[in-house]
């Protein structure tokens, strides 16, 4: 990867988080904070990436500041999404609900406010850290954790590993657009979506019963009531990681 397109991918990346986060403060709207938690994972698997292959990069540790927006933007669409899976009926409980994420999101624009007046010192020092990545070290970066998620997801386990593996997977999907020309490695976009989005449900379920992903070994009465989904869930998640190296490897399949 040349150093004008690390740069020229790490401009376009960080002036849509900055849209998106904007645009959440003047409507207040959930896909909005969606799409801003989007880009900075964008960005933070950029660093993740030159952090991995330079000795002396530093880029997730300057990226310090960004993570604490990004993990208080995480608690609000966590409420949001746990509130909205649970689905209360009755008025009452949904003017709760509707509360409940009012308040949250009252605490994080006062936090964002603050940390917006920081972003451009923020911005300018990961610009400078940027340099370019040997295409062999990229080549043996994506080939290593490819077999890494492979490893854990056989055999499948659904704890917290199997939400690792999806932020792995997502590294990989997001550095993709900038690496990809010079990798010399094939990458089944396609399937590995399927896959992280798979995951990303069962998360995003396990979240709205109880809190957290271990569902394997809960006794909450919800989880006996709706173990249903939860069982099709699974199975989605089994069929799809069956020979993952292959297929995240292999187009057209």
């Amino acid at each position: 990867m040349k150093k004008k397109n690390g740069i020229k991918y790490f401009k376009q990346e960080w002036k849509d988080m900055k849209a998106d986060l904007k645009s959440y403060l003047k409507k207040g709207e959930q896909e909005d904070l969606h799409r801003f938690r989007v880009q900075v994972k964008k960005l933070r698997a950029f660093s993740t990436l030159s952090d991995s292959l330079l000795p002396h990069s530093h880029m997730n540790k300057k990226f310090r500041s960004v993570k604490k927006i990004f993990k208080e933007a995480g608690k609000l669409r966590n409420t949001y999404i746990k509130l909205k899976l649970t689905n209360e009926p009755g008025a009452r409980k949904r003017t709760s609900r509707d509360l409940t994420v009012e308040k949250c999101s009252t605490n994080f624009r006062l936090k964002t406010r603050r940390y917006l007046k920081k972003a451009q010192s923020v911005y300018r020092r990961l610009k400078r850290n940027i340099k370019p990545l040997k295409d062999s070290s990229v080549y043996h970066f994506y080939q290593d954790q490819l077999q890494q998620i492979a490893g854990t997801l056989a055999p499948i386990q659904f704890n917290e590993k199997l939400h690792e593996c999806r932020k792995r997977i997502k590294v990989l999907l997001y550095n993709y657009q900038v690496v990809q020309t010079t990798l010399g490695l094939t990458l089944n976009e396609d399937y590995l979506k399927q896959v992280q989005e798979a995951i990303g449900n069962w998360h995003d379920y396990s979240l709205s019963l109880t809190g957290g992903p271990s569902l394997d070994h809960t006794t909450n009465t919800a989880v006996n009531v709706l173990s249903e989904p939860q069982q099709k869930l699974k199975e989605e998640i089994i069929n799809l990681t069956h020979n993952f190296y292959h297929r995240a490897t292999t187009t057209g399949i």
